[in-house]
């Protein structure tokens, strides 16, 4: 059986590693987390892995090395694991989004969460305490310049992460049998 891929966007705190923790507890499904390599990159360097150092982390190895590396690194998890399912947590450009859609054809399906800003704002305070409102929406406004905002509009498919948890997995389980 072929791997099925499914590559999660969205803004900042709307949801994608909730459903990927979903995916991989309900589904079977092998999480990826890109944030990991970015967590490899600082570590690597010394750098201390606070907020502001991930999203500059980001946007230095996107702007200096492009998408290569990162997909390359998924695509090495991605083989060394052999999974069924892998739940991509998250793809970021639509560069990403087309290596993906080239390497796995039909098996692979951008999956968007979306959230209204004031909600994924709340969520990521929660997480982050120390983090102002104009961080967040630096946040945001370099996911967006990263080109989030296109893979977002052309996802496969939606699951609307406004609600509950519950709402959410219902949602996700029609979702999966779709793909």
């Amino acid at each position: 059986m072929a791997t099925k891929v499914i590559g999660l966007a969205g803004m900042p705190g709307s949801g994608k590693s909730t459903i990927a923790e979903i995916l991989k507890d309900k589904y079977g499904a092998t999480q990826i987390h890109t944030h990991d390599f970015i967590k490899n990159f600082l570590k690597g360097r010394g750098i201390k892995e606070e907020p502001e150092n991930v999203v500059m982390a980001s946007i230095y190895i996107w702007l200096d090395y492009g998408e290569m590396p990162l997909i390359d690194w998924i695509q090495k998890q991605i083989i060394s694991r052999k999974p069924k399912l892998v739940a991509i947590d998250s793809l970021r450009t639509m560069e990403e989004a087309r290596y993906f859609r080239a390497r796995y054809g039909k098996n692979f399906t951008i999956l968007a969460t979306l959230s209204p800003q004031k909600k994924r704002q709340a969520w990521l305070k929660k997480r982050t305490p120390k983090i102002t409102e104009l961080e967040l929406r630096v946040r945001d406004r370099e996911e967006l310049r990263l080109g989030v905002g296109d893979l977002i509009a052309n996802a496969d498919c939606y699951l609307d992460a406004s609600g509950t948890v519950e709402n959410g997995k219902k949602q996700l389980q029609a979702i999966m049998k779709q793909i």
